[in-house]
C-alpha cells in the first residue's frame, strides 16, 4: 500500500493492514494512523510529522534511520521493532506497550513515556 520515497498529507489510514513488503523514505504530514498493523516491513528513513497513531500495532517492524517529529502514539504495541539511529523530536508514547524495541543510538528530544 505505501509506496517508496512517496508523501501522504492529511490522509486517514484506519483498519489498514500495511503488510510486510519494503516501503522506505515515504512521509507521513499530518496523517492519522489508527487500529492498524505494521507487520515485518522496512520502513528506513520515513518521516512522520505532526501525525497521531492510535491503537495500531507495529511487529517486527524495520524503522531505523526514521524522523519523527510532533508525533503522538497512543495505546500502540511495539515488539521487535528496530529503530536505530532515528530521530525523535516531540514524541509522546502514551499507554504503548514496547517490547524488544532496539532505541540504540537513537536521538531523543522531548521525547516522553505516559503509562
Amino acid at each position: 500500500m505505501l509506496r517508496s520515497d512517496e508523501e501522504y498529507e492529511r490522509v486517514t489510514f484506519e483498519d489498514t493492514d500495511f503488510g510486510t513488503s519494503a516501503a522506505g523514505g515515504w512521509r507521513f504530514v499530518d496523517c492519522t494512523v489508527t487500529h492498524s498493523t505494521f507487520g515485518q516491513k522496512r520502513m528506513r528513513k520515513c518521516r512522520l510529522t505532526d501525525s497521531d497513531v492510535r491503537d495500531t500495532r507495529f511487529v517486527g517492524t524495520d524503522m531505523a534511520e526514521s524522523a519523527w517529529l510532533g508525533t503522538t502514539l497512543t495505546g500502540c504495541v511495539l515488539a521487535g521493532v528496530q529503530w536505530f539511529s532515528a530521530e525523535l523530536r516531540r514524541v509522546t508514547f502514551s499507554g504503548c506497550k514496547l517490547d524488544s524495541v532496539n532505541f540504540r543510538d537513537c536521538a531523543f528530544r522531548e521525547v516522553s513515556f505516559e503509562n
